[in-house]
């Protein structure tokens, strides 16, 4: 267990390392009363909202040419990976289940990227883009909001 002041320090660097893309994940010791994501857990609508935004992302990474063909895999793995982690921490504790919260997070920053990528490339049309951006992005609100 962490001292009182090592702690808080962990816990701000925590907290502003995944907030800086609308993940707030807060460490359980530092405030018994306080509902962090790791209790929380997979509520249905996020992973609703993560299944929604991975359809769309795979749709649009199928038709990307022959040449970006190793993209758009890399694409389909990412997006397949943040509703797939979201399962699977439902079935966990504490900080296991903070773990693929965290791991649904770095994979919609990983799908952000490659999208991003392929629409100023021109391969995909900007606009089911952000739509299965903007998806994504409901995915931590729904997480803290239950």
């Amino acid at each position: 267990m962490r001292s009182g002041r090592k702690q808080r320090q962990f816990q701000e660097s925590e907290t502003a390392a995944d907030s800086s893309c609308g993940w707030q994940v807060q460490d359980a010791a530092a405030d018994p009363d306080a509902e962090s994501v790791a209790e929380i857990g997979c509520s249905g609508i996020a992973h609703d909202n993560a299944l929604e935004a991975a359809g769309e992302t795979i749709a649009l990474a199928l038709k990307g040419p022959a040449p970006l063909k190793p993209i758009a895999d890399q694409l389909i793995r990412a997006a397949n990976s943040a509703p797939a982690n979201l399962a699977e921490g439902r079935g966990r504790i504490g900080t296991g289940r903070m773990h693929f919260s965290r791991a649904c997070s770095a994979s919609a920053r990983e799908v952000d990227s490659h999208l991003r990528l392929l629409a100023r490339a021109g391969v995909v049309d900007s606009r089911p883009v952000a739509k299965a951006l903007a998806t994504f992005d409901e995915v931590p609100g729904a997480l803290r909001a239950r």
